[in-house]
């Protein structure tokens, strides 16, 4: 008997250490259940074999250095099931890696090609990379 009042008396000190432990835990920086979450989605890409880009470009022999100027860039090899959907690119500088120019718009697909017009003409000496982001929901 006097070995079960010991275990009693170990078991509910445990439960009263665990409370107050509990207690001081809740007291800190008013974390609680309801703003304390985490998720986690699966993203599918629309297309796992990439894409190949040509640049379209016009000679400019004006207004000083003479130079080729990229107009418009045509992504090709775009699987179907990018249709619809949300497009970025932006033509990087060479020298500074800045962004020469930023377009956005919606994939339009012509036998797996979409064309991307350019705000003006970029010379093409001066681009030294692209970026394409195709995402978001497709369009109605």
């Amino acid at each position: 008997m006097k070995n079960a009042r010991k275990k009693s008396i170990a078991l509910a000190a445990g439960l009263a250490i665990t409370g107050l432990v509990s207690a001081s835990a809740a007291s800190l920086g008013g974390i609680d259940d309801e703003s304390l979450g985490a998720d986690t989605d699966v993203v599918a890409s629309c297309d796992t074999g990439g894409v190949d880009v040509r640049y379209t470009t016009v000679y400019n022999a004006g207004g000083g250095t003479p130079y080729y100027g990229v107009t418009s860039v045509e992504v090709s090899l775009v699987d179907v099931a990018c249709q619809g959907l949300l497009y970025t690119l932006t033509l990087g500088s060479l020298a500074s890696g800045a962004s020469l120019d930023f377009t956005s718009g919606t994939v339009v697909l012509t036998a797996g090609v979409f064309n991307v017009a350019m705000a003006g003409a970029i010379d093409a000496e001066l681009i030294g990379d692209i970026a394409i982001i195709i995402s978001g929901d497709p369009t109605p």
